[in-house]
């Protein structure tokens, strides 16, 4: 009896914990950086359109700073609403690792520029920044940016006209590492950054999300008097694992088979004689011929107009291209390069 009795206090400092849930893997998350009453909470589904009944919300009001070292946003100009990993490591974490969770902006989420907002870091701990961050800047876009390279690189996740008043699925595939790592990230079932180099530079990496307001400072500079507003932002608890859950979808094989291909697919058993295989083959070269006949013989009648059609062609594309290849430098977040699908 005496044993049980000393483990009674544990099991009540465990089950006290505030703000603490598990989500896949056995990871704990809980409130980061600040406490207030409407900071967090767990509401149902305002929108009705979300992938689960019960949905985080995060407010964030102006103010809402916290000094807990190594994070000291107060000095720092920032303001938060976040919950992270509880993990904290003292060593580097390696390999890969899968994140996932769901996002909602509400109609009137305001882009408070050049007061930036965070919605999902990546933060190596020990540090103030990120290694990676998710972030809304000057262009409204929810750009994922790179923080730990001495040049800017951000790949663009959802479009300004896009990102308010929807759900948006997104997954991270991480691998870890100082030197040889990967980034890639879908959004809705596209994958929109693609990366390979260094990820981190010491690796105790954990992942922290909700908002985290930065630039405040800069933002009552630019405009004297005026007061930021309360932003409110919706999430599903984020899901991770060590292993591919296989949450990706693999894309289908599209290149053509060769005609020989499906010939010897035809003659193989159970598929049929090689006469039926080749049966088909034949009419369909007949068919061929005679509409290249007929191709051929209005094709001469329309040589003028095929080459004044190409030209305007070849000029349009041109012209898109040159549209498509204009990069406003005003609009990148900080100056850095951008980069779309798939870089």
């Amino acid at each position: 009896m005496f044993w049980f009795a000393r483990l009674i206090p544990i099991a009540t400092l465990v089950l006290c914990l505030p703000g603490q849930s598990q989500s896949s893997e056995g990871i704990a998350f809980m409130r980061f950086a600040g406490d207030s009453e409407w900071g967090y909470s767990v509401v149902p589904d305002p929108t009705g359109l979300g992938p689960t009944e019960m949905v985080e919300r995060f407010e964030l009001r102006p103010g809402d700073c916290t000094s807990v070292p190594p994070y000291d946003d107060c000095s720092l100009g920032a303001e938060r609403a976040e919950r992270a990993q509880a993990r904290r490591p003292s060593e580097a974490v390696s390999g890969p690792e899968w994140y996932r969770w769901n996002i909602f902006f509400p109609e009137d989420f305001i882009n408070t520029y050049p007061a930036k907002t965070r919605h999902g870091q990546f933060i190596d701990h020990g540090k103030q920044d990120p290694a990676w961050a998710l972030e809304v800047g000057s262009t409204g876009v929810l750009w994922l940016g790179a923080r730990l390279i001495e040049e800017a690189l951000y790949f663009s996740l959802i479009d300004e006209n896009e990102l308010r008043g929807k759900w948006h699925e997104i997954i991270v595939h991480a691998v870890w590492s100082s030197d040889e790592g990967e980034i890639e990230v879908w959004t809705n079932g596209q994958k929109k950054a693609s990366y390979r180099g260094p990820t981190c530079v010491r690796c105790r990496v954990f992942f922290s999300y909700g908002v985290h307001r930065i630039g405040v400072s800069v933002f009552q500079k630019k405009f004297p008097g005026s007061a930021l507003p309360v932003q409110v932002v919706f999430y599903t608890e984020p899901e991770s694992a060590w292993v591919d859950p296989h949450w990706i979808t693999p894309e289908p094989d599209t290149e053509p088979e060769t005609e020989s291909e499906n010939f010897q697919k035809a003659v193989e058993p159970g598929s049929g004689s090689a006469s039926s295989a080749v049966e088909p083959m034949v009419v369909s070269a007949e068919v061929e011929t005679s509409l290249d006949q007929t191709t051929v013989s209005k094709a001469l009648d329309d040589s003028e107009v095929g080459e004044a059609t190409s030209s305007t062609d070849d000029s349009q594309a041109t012209a898109q291209k040159a549209e498509t290849n204009k990069v406003n430098e005003d609009d990148l977040p900080e100056g850095g390069e951008a980069r779309g699908d798939n870089q």
